[in-house]
């Protein structure tokens, strides 16, 4: 076996094909596609990954990866398996190879945890479209989704693939690297943010939705537990698509519930408040995403009802009590989601959490229904409680729009 897999990595430089053939693919896109389906061995991915970039790195000082993969000649001479398995063309070697990687999420956290790979997958390498290379395709890079379940694997430590049950917001320093890393290439992208990420990268976050939770409603952006400002980025990029910002939202709002049903010394109406400084907080995220793309003539037509369930395999299951709350606020945020899309969504730069009022309200009873005995609670103080978590989302919402640079109106 260690000599079959020397030998597979050497011949991936190689040229195949029987004579008169003049564009003949490489071993590595031979391989790449055969690694689509199944788990492999993590000193073999470290070693073959680690070949497929050296050859790159080898053959262009700046490698353009449709100069030497994307020659339309190649997918003539060999029947791609795809970098989905699914037909779809898979002439990038780099596909095929993240997407065996995302079927060992242990061994995907270990090559996004070192800086150098980091870099490469996230910020320095390019992708192409490989149903058409010169810019005529679908406009999906197939190799760049496989990039992001891929990097979903590494931040999570579950197969994207595979059905799992997540118990848990606990997650290893390796993760957390992941993330931290993510969010920091990512958010340097600004609006050249790769669409093929927005899904994995809100699934990621709702599998972190502890964190990111505590992060948006930290009082002081520049302590909190993830980087305020590139969180920000990073949601406001993840909301110009709309499963995607569902996705998002499912797991800020399980997280938002499960903080509600935690016990922490103290007053109880600090979580009230958490909850509205978040709502507040991806409120302006989702403005700053309707801005950047309102001037795009197709952009409505992307807009429809989201279907729950996105993120479910990402964040932990939930007693009765809990998903209860769970549900009852994630229905008030839909239908007022809704109501935006049917109003064009409408959405100003201040005061745009008032969007949110009936999820909020959702949220202040859920709040009341876990503390019975609080003084917001008691018959009659109803405004009061609804002063607070309203205040609060006023609050997140402001500071963030002043991180972002939005003026107040």
């Amino acid at each position: 076996m260690e000599a079959w897999k020397r030998d597979i990595i050497a011949d991936g430089a190689k040229q195949f094909g029987h004579e008169g053939i003049v564009t003949k693919p490489y071993g590595f896109q031979i391989m790449s596609n055969l690694m689509v389906k199944g788990k492999f061995d993590g000193d073999f991915l470290r070693d073959y990954g680690d070949a497929v970039r050296t050859f790159e790195a080898k053959t262009k000082k700046n490698f353009d990866p449709v100069a030497i993969w994307g020659n339309p000649g190649l997918a003539a001479q060999l029947d791609y398996t795809g970098t989905g398995g699914d037909g779809e063309p898979g002439s990038d070697p780099m596909g095929g190879y993240l997407k065996a990687v995302s079927h060992n999420p242990d061994f995907a956290t270990k090559l996004f945890s070192q800086d150098d790979w980091a870099e490469y997958l996230l910020k320095d390498r390019q992708f192409y479209d490989e149903d058409d290379p010169f810019g005529k395709g679908d406009g999906t890079v197939q190799s760049r989704d496989a990039l992001g379940k891929a990097l979903l694997a590494a931040g999570s430590g579950l197969d994207p693939d595979q059905p799992h049950v997540v118990t848990s917001y606990q997650h290893t320093d390796g993760q957390r690297q992941v993330l931290e890393s993510a969010l920091g290439h990512l958010s340097d992208k600004g609006d050249d943010f790769p669409s093929e990420l927005r899904d994995d990268m809100a699934s990621l976050l709702g599998n972190w939705g502890d964190e990111v939770h505590r992060s948006a409603s930290s009082l002081d952006t520049g302590s909190s537990p993830l980087d305020y400002k590139e969180l920000l980025e990073v949601s406001k990029q993840i909301s110009r698509d709309q499963d995607a910002y569902g996705t998002l939202m499912e797991g800020v709002n399980h997280a938002i519930i499960a903080d509600i049903h935690t016990e922490h010394p103290g007053d109880p109406e600090e979580e009230l408040k958490r909850a509205g400084q978040t709502v507040g907080f991806m409120e302006s995220a989702r403005y700053q995403a309707i801005e950047t793309d309102k001037e795009d003539p197709s952009w409505p037509a992307k807009w429809g009802y989201h279907v729950l369930g996105g993120a479910a395999n990402f964040i932990p299951g939930a007693g009765d009590a809990v998903q209860r709350g769970i549900d009852a606020a994630a229905y008030a945020w839909q239908v007022e989601e809704q109501n935006r899309i049917d109003d064009d969504a409408a959405i100003d730069n201040s005061h745009n959490f008032q969007s949110r009022q009936g999820y909020l309200q959702a949220l202040g009873e859920e709040w009341s229904s876990v503390h019975p005995g609080h003084r917001l609670t008691q018959a009659g103080n109803e405004y009061l409680r609804q002063d607070s978590i309203g205040n609060s989302a006023f609050n997140g919402n402001s500071t963030a729009n002043r991180i972002a640079g939005i003026a107040p109106q």
